[in-house]
């Protein structure tokens, strides 16, 4: 053992480890928030280092933002086997975005690395935010939201008039930097059918997918909205067919959405065991994961909100989270077999919660769902959301009744 090693002092900050694309595969969603992969660049190596992981696709994709030869990008990393096929389409459908004067993030270089990798840079937009991200803190200012909106649609109306669509529109997928929109994800980027017919009807269903996404209180705007679509080129669809397709439209992502509150994905984190299951928001995942482990002792721990022979109900906390815990209790053994082979009303709750929400019906947050599970049989189950101050109706009500003459 050297001398420097014996000497006391502080310790040296650890060195950026550099992987490969198979350890980033095999990583899953525990992929290290900072590394370095060397690109395979003409003679010699060209270092990237990961600054900020801001998403990962397990086995497939790893996006962040990073840095390259002095300058800030964002990074996508393709470390699935016969990734070539994927990265060229986004950097080709980047290129048509800014052929077609669609902001877009720029390409700024691509090139393998070891493991059979292969890394996308794009430009980083330093001052960008999703569309979702800035609805979501100006939900009381609707004037903003109703601006942005005609930005956006301004912005379809270009990249119809292309002759182009983009198969995955939502709100984080849309950015906005210094009051500009751009569009990103490439990959998505389809051009329209040759036929008038067809062109038309892709371009009214590309359109309604996008109006799909937005809150029910915005289709007061869509007349002023789509005057801006097309302004920018893009010719108006019929109304009925657009009616249809949006309607369409609504049903497929709803669908699309109730079934990822049950796998595991990048908003849900499940746990799957013999003796119990549980689906739990992913932000939050950790928290209460090791909180459910103790769910019992959780529960004695909280404040009694109701203590009923078929349910208990209490407010707990986890970490910083405020929440509330129902627990669906058995009251005997035929109650225990007759709710054995079914979904437990947790799980129905968990699923009418995200549904409450996702059409835009203020409801308490669903954090987690837990069933206990012997095999395939379903025991006792616990459904945990956030705490929502405030009075019930029927509390209010009492309260403001005028005292009898």
């Amino acid at each position: 053992m050297s001398l420097e090693a014996n000497i006391d002092g502080p310790s040296r900050p650890a060195e950026t480890p550099v992987l490969t694309a198979s350890a980033l595969a095999g990583a899953g969603r525990a992929v290290p928030a900072n590394f370095a992969i060397d690109l395979e660049a003409g003679q010699g190596n060209d270092r990237l280092e990961m600054l900020e992981i801001l998403r990962v696709l397990p086995g497939r994709r790893v996006v962040g933002r990073a840095r390259w030869r002095g300058q800030t990008v964002l990074a996508k990393l393709f470390v699935a086997q016969g990734t070539e096929r994927a990265a060229a389409s986004e950097a080709e459908g980047l290129r048509v975005l800014k052929a077609a004067a669609i902001p877009a993030p720029a390409v700024l270089f691509s090139a393998g690395f070891a493991g059979g990798g292969l890394a996308l840079l794009l430009e980083y937009l330093e001052s960008a935010r999703s569309l979702a991200a800035v609805w979501s803190d100006a939900m009381a200012l609707r004037e903003v939201m109703l601006a942005n909106l005609r930005l956006v649609f301004a912005l379809l109306g270009r990249l119809h008039a292309s002759g182009y669509g983009h198969a995955d529109l939502h709100l984080g997928n849309i950015l906005l930097a210094q009051g500009r929109c751009y569009l990103i994800d490439g990959d998505a980027v389809r051009s329209f059918p040759a036929g008038a017919r067809e062109r038309e009807s892709a371009q009214t269903d590309n359109l309604a997918l996008w109006c799909a996404q937005l809150p029910l209180w915005t289709i007061s705007a869509w007349p002023e909205a789509l005057n801006a679509y097309t302004d920018a080129g893009a010719a108006l669809p019929e109304v009925g067919r657009f009616d249809a397709a949006v309607d369409a439209a609504r049903r497929r992502r709803l669908q699309h959405f109730l079934a990822k509150t049950g796998r595991d994905c990048t908003q849900f984190a499940l746990e799957r065991h013999f003796s119990c299951v549980t689906v739990s928001v992913r932000a939050v995942h950790n928290v209460l994961s090791d909180a459910l482990k103790c769910r019992d002792a959780w529960v004695r721990e909280g404040t009694m909100l109701k203590d009923g022979r078929t349910s208990t109900v209490v407010r707990v906390s986890a970490g910083d989270l405020d929440c509330v815990v129902k627990r669906y209790n058995l009251k005997n053994l035929r109650h225990a077999l007759s709710r054995c082979w079914r979904p437990s009303r947790a799980w129905h709750s968990w699923r009418a919660g995200h549904l409450l929400r996702h059409l835009g019906i203020a409801t308490p947050e669903p954090l987690a769902v837990l069933e206990e599970r012997f095999g395939f049989l379903r025991r006792r189950a616990f459904g945990v959301t956030r705490h929502c101050a405030g009075r019930s109706l029927l509390d209010h009500l009492d309260g403001s009744r005028a005292p009898s003459a």
